[in-house]
């Protein structure tokens, strides 16, 4: 199994090697078809010259060819890649290269071969056949045998060869080159890939501490380190929650456990006597315990994925004023002025948790204000949304413990002072009933001078 690293920079050097390869080939094609196209242009041109040349070589005065020109013009044309033949007008034979020097015309041949890109011993001869016109008058013929397009002229071959060279010469060195930049660039991809992964084993082996700390100018690259050190953080508040609610559970069940173990001890030794008094005490205890246990059942049933809202078509406005109605006593038993603010507003949700979380908020306004007044008000926003805060004078929390307020077992009051009553999850359920109705439940604090909770809730209707 090879790593990241190496299978980057071979996958990078196999595409650019590859790339360079088929861009040679069809360079070196391309060259071939083009020097093929210049080739037969040339020999064109070529042909042109020859009948011209030995053309001019009629003397019409006495009605033959110069021989001897023609000879010299043949050997210089046959060194060149071009057996003539040359006939007058009673077809009789001037020049034939083979005839004249048949071993020079071979060698001749043979070296036009050799200086071709291709083997052609299975070439056959390309052969035209040309009249020869002089003043508008024919006065014999002439057979032109050359290799057609596949004959170079040594100058020709010899610059293919070099450009062909030149083209296995350029890919090697790209090649090379290709390689060493597939490792840097591999390099730098696999670097925080690997230490994402080393980050990503700490964690399996439960160091929650471990970040992904090297930023990479590559968007993913940084999306997956910002995605490691989320979960890094999420899984170390997991653990430092699930130790706290730990404490929390068994802060909680500790105390009501303990004064009912010490009053049942002390009744069963005989040192105090089961009063009623007594008896009552013990039994809020237990009462005290059975609420603690019905809030974590709740809770457990609110935060499952398969959570049932029954909605219904209620009236938050009219479910305020009941909520409200209800706490009046305990509020004016405190001196607090109790006010409500709002018109009916019609709603698609399930009454009795939407009264749940109304209750909660209203009786926590009033258990931690000494003074003062409450405002309970519904309205709309300018988003077209209800907006329904609890407002209240009361001691409020700092600002660093507001992110804190919704979370299990979570108390402003660290000392767990029993005035104050409650498990702290009274504020979670709160959240997850507001969640199971799309809506959302924040809170704005200062201490010493009040809370205001509000609820967001869509107008669905």
């Amino acid at each position: 199994m090879t790593n990241l690293r190496t299978r980057l920079a071979l996958t990078y050097s196999l595409v650019i090697i590859s790339a360079v390869v088929v861009l040679s080939f069809v360079s070196n094609i391309l060259a071939n078809q083009l020097f093929a196209g210049y080739v037969k242009d040339s020999i064109q041109r070529k042909n042109t010259e020859i009948v011209s040349a030995m053309a001019n070589q009629y003397d019409s005065s006495r009605n033959r060819f110069n021989t001897g020109t023609v000879q010299t013009l043949g050997m210089s044309f046959l060194h060149d890649g071009f057996i003539l033949v040359l006939k007058d007008n009673n077809n009789r034979t001037v020049w034939d290269a083979r005839a004249c020097d048949l071993d020079l015309c071979a060698d001749v041949i043979k070296d036009i071969q050799s200086r071709t890109n291709h083997k052609m011993d299975h070439v056959e001869l390309m052969k035209e056949e040309f009249p020869l016109i002089q003043n508008g008058k024919k006065v014999g013929t002439i057979v032109v045998e050359s290799f057609g397009p596949l004959f170079y002229t040594e100058n020709e071959s010899n610059f293919l060869a070099a450009f062909n060279k030149f083209v296995i010469v350029i890919g090697a060195i790209f090649a090379i080159l290709s390689a060493i930049v597939s490792i840097i660039i591999s390099s730098r991809i696999s670097k925080p890939i690997l230490n994402a992964a080393s980050t990503a084993e700490k964690i399996e082996h439960g160091d929650f501490s471990a970040r992904v700390d090297e930023q990479s100018k590559t968007v993913e690259l940084n999306q997956l380190a910002k995605s490691i050190n989320g979960l890094a953080l999420a899984l170390e508040n997991g653990e430092q929650w699930q130790k706290r609610v730990t404490s929390d559970i068994s802060h909680e069940l500790r105390t009501p456990l303990t004064t009912l173990q010490g009053n049942f001890e002390a009744m069963i030794d005989g040192v105090v006597k089961p009063t009623p008094e007594r008896i009552q005490s013990c039994y809020e205890e237990v009462v005290r315990l059975n609420k603690l246990v019905e809030d974590l059942k709740q809770l457990s049933i609110l935060e499952r994925e398969n959570i049932h809202i029954h909605k219904t078509q209620v009236d938050l406005f009219s479910i305020l004023k009941s909520v409200v109605n209800q706490h009046f006593v305990d509020a004016d038993s405190k001196g607090i002025q109790l006010h409500l603010e709002g018109k009916p507003s019609p709603y698609i949700g399930d009454a009795n948790r939407l009264t749940q979380v109304f209750v909660n908020l209203l009786s926590n306004a009033i258990k931690y204000t000494d003074h003062g007044e409450i405002i309970v008000s519904l309205k709309l926003n300018r988003k077209n949304e209800y907006e329904i805060s609890f407002k209240d004078t009361g001691i409020g929390v700092s600002e660093e413990e507001i992110p804190h307020l919704f979370e299990r077992f979570y108390r402003a009051d660290k000392s767990r002072n029993r005035k104050t009553g409650g498990a702290g999850i009274g504020l979670t359920i709160s959240k997850s009933i507001i969640d199971a109705h799309e809506g959302v439940i924040q809170v704005e604090s200062e201490l010493g001078k009040g809370s205001c909770f509000t609820i967001i809730l869509s107008t669905n209707i």
